[in-house]
C-alpha cells in the first residue's frame, strides 16, 4: 500500500480550499442542469429523426429529435448529443508490408446550435 491511499482525500488542503472546490462543483452541476434552446441537426443522416434514451437505467428519459427542430434541453444532454462521433479509419502499409488499419479522425454525428430567442 502506498502512503497516498492512507491519506484522506483532501489532505493538505485548507477548509477554505475544500469549500471552494465544493462550491465550484455545485455551480458546475447547476450549469449542466440549465435548460438551453437549441436547433438540432442530424449530420449523419440529414432529414431523419433520432430517438435515444438518456438518464439512469431504471428511469431513462427517451428523447426524440427531428432534423431542424428546436428544443429546450438540459445542457448535459446537449453535451452528450454533441459528443457522439464516428471514427474514420484509413488503411496504410505497415512495417511488415501488410495493410494496417489506423485511426485518421472522427466525424461528428449531430450538431446542436444554441438559439437565443
Amino acid at each position: 500500500m502506498t502512503l497516498q491511499l492512507l491519506l484522506p482525500p483532501h489532505f493538505g488542503e485548507s477548509m477554505s480550499e475544500v469549500k471552494a472546490i465544493k462550491d465550484q462543483k455545485v455551480r458546475e452541476q447547476e450549469w449542466l442542469d440549465e435548460e438551453v434552446s437549441i436547433e438540432f441537426s442530424n449530420l449523419e443522416e440529414p432529414g431523419l429523426m433520432v430517438k435515444f434514451p438518456y438518464g439512469s437505467t431504471k428511469k431513462p428519459k427517451v428523447y426524440t429529435l427531428f432534423h431542424g427542430g428546436r428544443y429546450k434541453l438540459p445542457r448535459r444532454v446537449v453535451k452528450h448529443i454533441e459528443s457522439r462521433q464516428t471514427p474514420i479509419w484509413k488503411y496504410m502499409p505497415g512495417g511488415d508490408g501488410r495493410m494496417a488499419k489506423t485511426l485518421q479522425s472522427y466525424k461528428s454525428r449531430f450538431q446542436c446550435r444554441e438559439v437565443f430567442v
